[in-house]
């Protein structure tokens, strides 16, 4: 079977699918609106800050976590509800104050996280390399992702 090009809904143009699939486009357009609602990302930020900082700090521990989840969320909902009903009366100024130091903490998290997996950097892109050359011999991404191949014209087996 010949690759053809494949894409997602974000790639194809509204008027090729029809109307018929309008519903599912709401069902999608609705499942972003509630996933991007600050109650979820206050649950991923307290669940990533609990697993990462929290229990190997000795702060909680992996099997009893309750309290601090709960005044954790307690503390972000506060936050948002403050910037929601105007405490924070120039989010921009307080913004600008944030980011710069957002940056660098980013960038030395990068830092540190490179340097403490040095060694393993040459493997790492070593395996990126060696996997696009092996891709591209046996006819591309897009034929490995979506399972298109000709076996018989490339002498590859994709798994």
């Amino acid at each position: 079977m010949p690759a053809t090009w494949q894409g997602g809904a974000d790639v194809r143009h509204p008027g090729r699918t029809g109307r018929r699939w309008l519903p599912l486009a709401w069902l999608f357009a609705l499942g972003g609106l509630f996933g991007t609602l600050p109650v979820f990302q206050i649950n991923q930020l307290v669940q990533v800050t609990r697993d990462v900082v929290a229990i190997p700090a000795g702060i909680t521990s992996a099997d009893d976590h309750f309290t601090f989840d709960l005044l954790s969320g307690i503390v972000l909902s506060g936050l948002v509800f403050a910037v929601i009903v105007g405490r924070i009366q120039r989010i921009a100024t307080v913004t600008s104050r944030i980011v710069p130091f957002m940056v660098a903490f980013y960038l030395l998290m990068t830092a540190v996280l490179l340097f403490k997996n040095a060694p393993e950097i040459p493997g790492a892109l070593a395996l990126i390399v060696s996997d696009w050359c092996v891709q591209r011999q046996c006819g591309g991404w897009r034929r490995h992702w979506y399972g298109h191949h000709d076996r018989s014209t490339t002498g590859c087996v994709l798994q």
